[in-house]
């Protein structure tokens, strides 16, 4: 059952819920078209918001760690609500569709930048003064379940928006991040912002150093935060070229839409699993999360319908599922003042990963099968997450 919304949790919930309203999600692509635009220039907006990500992210979180946190969310809300909706009003005016594309979708990338792990690391420390820290990862799983629902249904109505009114959607999911904002920037945590007032003097080059000391006196961090790139990696790339593995072993794109939507509902099974998991052992926990890995790629690199599909479900409930048990780890292991910005080291590590291997993958993919580019980049990535979890397996929260 959910935690009751009390306190400041409820909060959390619902501008998780309004958040998860990207009803352009399944339609970016249509959109883009409408406005006169060929694959290679969509492909250009995708790596430029990516880059913009990249470069964004540990400045973006040094910034949540000296400042606080629900202003620097909220911030990255309304960013992301702006851009959406001069987006909407994009096919109105007499811009440069390209340009202006590039423009909007690069302050949706900073919006983003400033949110992502900023958000998680403001709910632990709400949840650590009031002395609540142990159901954070029931609290992080309820959070995901009802992202998750939110983001299927929004993705689904939304291609039905953009039937009627293409740029529609983009006004919608303006409005949703307005209400986001809203939500979070109403927690406030006093206790913990009055710390960082005594702070501020640091600059950013001692805090950096700061965290620097930290990691190297923490290898269990890195290894944490090193799994989790190496899994969530294979996790995006398999979901970015699903659509070609499933079109090769003859799915039809009316079903491929379906699998899409339903694996985005099916997270909520990992999500749910994931609050009962907090107390598990890392060898018990890591064992078993390889395992499974291992059974999802040979599942997906089969040319059977049936077992390609499982093993899609398959890997992307285990995201689901490691994602807040990881993240609670992390949160217990670091500090206030570095919080933010070694979860924003983790989003830098998957978008740099993400842009040096994403172009030589779509090359590879166009020289050979997509079941055989799947089986070998995830007998490398669980040989990688073998090795991480061996050494995993003999640590653990209460023993660092």
């Amino acid at each position: 059952m959910f935690i009751k919304f009390k306190d400041k949790t409820w909060r959390f919930y619902l501008y998780r819920f309004f958040m998860n309203g990207r009803f352009s999600r399944g339609v970016l692509l249509l959109y883009c078209m409408q406005l006169g635009l060929n694959l290679l220039e969509f492909g250009t907006i995708q790596t430029v918001y990516n880059l913009v990500k990249l470069i964004s992210e540990i400045p973006s979180g040094i910034i949540a760690d000296r400042f606080r946190k629900s202003t620097v969310v909220s911030v990255g809300a309304f960013l992301c609500s702006i851009s959406s909706f001069l987006l909407f009003l994009l096919p109105l005016m007499s811009m440069d569709n390209y340009i202006s594309l590039l423009l909007l979708f690069s302050l949706d990338s900073l919006g983003s930048a400033l949110i992502s792990g900023t958000d998680e690391s403001l709910i632990f420390e709400t949840l650590k003064i009031e002395k609540k820290e142990k159901k954070f990862i029931e609290v992080l799983g309820n959070a995901e379940i009802i992202g998750l629902i939110v983001l299927a249904i929004a993705t689904a109505s939304g291609g039905i928006i953009f039937s009627n009114y293409f740029s529609a959607v983009f006004l919608l999911q303006c409005i949703f991040y307005i209400l986001a904002g809203l939500m979070i920037i109403k927690i406030d945590n006093r206790n913990i912002e009055g710390k960082k007032a005594n702070k501020i003097q640091f600059n950013i080059r001692e805090q950096f150093h700061e965290i620097i000391d930290f990691l190297s006196c923490s290898k269990v961090v890195i290894y944490l935060v090193l799994f989790l790139t190496f899994l969530m990696l294979y996790a995006n790339f398999m979901i970015t070229f699903i659509q070609g593995a499933f079109l090769e072993i003859g799915f039809k794109e009316e079903i491929i839409s379906v699998l899409i939507a339903g694996v985005t509902l099916a997270g909520v099974l990992g999500a749910y699993i994931s609050r009962f998991l907090g107390n598990a052992h890392f060898r018990i926990f890591f064992t078993l999360s390889v395992a499974c890995f291992l059974m999802g790629i040979f599942f997906l690199s089969s040319s059977e319908k049936i077992l390609s599909v499982v093993g899609f479900f398959m890997i992307n409930i285990l995201v689901d599922l490691v994602y807040p048990y990881i993240s609670e780890k992390l949160n217990i292991l670091l500090e206030d003042s570095m919080r933010a910005t070694v979860f924003s080291i983790f989003n830098t590590l998957v978008g740099f990963f993400s842009l040096a291997l994403y172009p030589l993958l779509g090359y590879l993919f166009d020289k050979t099968s997509y079941s055989i580019i799947y089986l070998g980049t995830g007998i490398i990535s669980f040989i990688i997450l073998s090795v991480l979890a061996m050494y995993l397996s003999n640590k653990n929260v209460n023993g660092v």
